[in-house]
């Protein structure tokens, strides 16, 4: 038919979805790909610590962070089964982390839920003082 299109009707979009380059597949004929907004954090509180304690909390704050599965900071990896850096509880607009201990300086932030890297619209990095330690000789 001259200048006509053909086209197919459908009643859901019709995309080709891939993750760092990949095209996904699926291994039946009708499967569905259902976008996810992503996670965003928009604050880390506090952002500077000068002194350490035994238990320390970082509370992330954002949007869709029900989901957080692994935090790290400065490279140090936080999860729920970490014991120096753990994942305390996880809502939709926050994320409560406890640590004893990490190294010192400007440590970054990067958050991780079930559908990857949260993006980070806000504070990235957290400040921690050195810390002094006294030893008494015997």
């Amino acid at each position: 038919i001259k200048f006509t299109t053909l086209n197919s009707t459908y009643s859901k979009p019709q995309v080709q979805v891939r993750r760092n380059g990949i095209l996904a597949t699926c291994n039946t004929v009708d499967c569905d790909f259902e976008f996810t907004d992503p996670s965003t954090v928009t604050d880390l509180v506090p952002a500077r610590f000068d002194t350490l304690k035994n238990s320390n909390i970082l509370t992330i704050k954002g949007d869709g962070l029900r989901d957080v599965d692994r935090v790290l900071i400065g490279g140090m990896k936080c999860t729920k089964e970490t014991e120096l850096c753990k994942i305390e509880s996880t809502g939709p607009f926050e994320t409560i982390i406890s640590f004893s201990a990490l190294p010192y300086g400007t440590l970054g932030v990067k958050v991780f839920t079930k559908h990857g890297l949260a993006l980070n619209t806000g504070i990235q990095s957290i400040y921690v003082a050195p810390q002094s330690i006294s030893l008494n000789p015997s």
